[in-house]
């Protein structure tokens, strides 16, 4: 271990935590592993667990790179939807492009304005449930749904559940109004 600034009176608490030699007054912070302990491998090593946290984030990673405009259009989604159902016109017009050109541009990338919407509000719905201060009513409201049944209808076509039954299985309590 290489750290920065003096050594402490008592070096016994760092020995204790890394168990590793201890070098002070380095000029930055640093772990330092030998090539074999990099390529050992782990003794509780799950490759199924591995294989589904890998699907996880290669999912996550091709969002950002689904492309530029589909990346602007979810951040402006997530913004405008408090303030009710977001119209294609007026996200165009935010990115300074004609609702032709968006939509033009959007299926080049594979994606539609509608596509984008619901995708950006199902994000959002798991986001804010696993928030306990959050009532259903307002998680609709923050997704721009008219009512609350609306929102209700789209998420039990996204996740087939109610948001109080998917707020359960997560060990969220939440207002239920």
């Amino acid at each position: 271990m290489r750290l920065r600034g003096t050594p402490p009176q008592d070096c016994r608490p760092y020995q204790e935590l890394f168990q590793a030699p201890l070098e002070f007054g380095a000029d930055r912070y640093a772990m330092c592993f030998e090539r074999a302990d990099l390529d050992a491998e782990l003794p509780t090593a799950n490759a199924a667990l591995a294989a589904v946290h890998q699907r996880f984030a290669d999912d996550y990673l091709e969002r950002f790179n689904e492309g530029q405009l589909s990346h602007q259009v979810r951040q402006l989604l997530s913004r405008l939807l408090p303030q009710g159902e977001p119209r294609r016109e007026s996200l165009a017009q935010a990115l300074l492009m004609s609702e032709r050109t968006l939509q033009r541009r959007l299926q080049e990338e594979g994606s539609t304005f509608h596509a984008l919407l619901d995708d950006t509000r199902r994000t959002l719905a798991e986001q804010y449930l696993a928030q306990s201060g959050l009532s259903l009513q307002e998680i609709s409201y923050l997704l721009g749904f008219s009512t609350p049944s609306t929102f209700f209808r789209a998420f039990r076509r996204w996740f087939g559940s109610t948001p109080n039954e998917h707020r359960a299985s997560l060990g969220v309590a939440g207002s239920a109004a």
